[in-house]
């Protein structure tokens, strides 16, 4: 579902399945899920101890504006390996926005990319998408 989903996104168009398994191998991954069914999926690339990058944030078509996005960014910021970090960044073409519990703030809408600090929040696993 990733890979499909990826392979026809504007930011990653025609991208090799073996790119994106090889990119979810080294990478925090997180799913989205209506059941049993993969509806949406971000990851983060980190050193875990100082920064982390999110990227290829995503929600099926049919689950958007359902807040699929803001489940998987409550998920992230919870993640036990990724409290304390000084530095958070993300693409533009991939940015989510978020306001309220989860404790970020609007980000600018300004083109290139944006960059935001984020209090330690409380703990939560991710899930394991696979990259089929």
């Amino acid at each position: 579902m990733v890979h499909g989903f990826l392979t026809t996104a504007y930011w990653s168009k025609g991208v090799p399945r073996e790119t994106v398994a090889r990119s979810m191998e080294h990478s925090l991954c997180f799913g989205a899920f209506d059941g049993d069914r993969q509806v949406g999926f971000a990851r983060v690339i980190s050193d875990r101890t100082t920064f982390a990058y999110i990227c290829d944030v995503f929600a099926l078509e049919s689950h958007r504006k359902r807040g699929v996005g803001k489940s998987l960014m409550t998920a992230i910021m919870a993640h036990p390996e990724l409290q304390g970090l000084r530095l958070w960044t993300f693409s533009r073409a991939t940015r989510t926005t978020s306001t309220g519990s989860s404790g970020s703030a609007r980000l600018p809408t300004r083109s290139g990319s944006c960059k935001y600090t984020q209090r330690p929040v409380s703990c939560v696993s991710p899930s394991s998408p696979s990259a089929a």
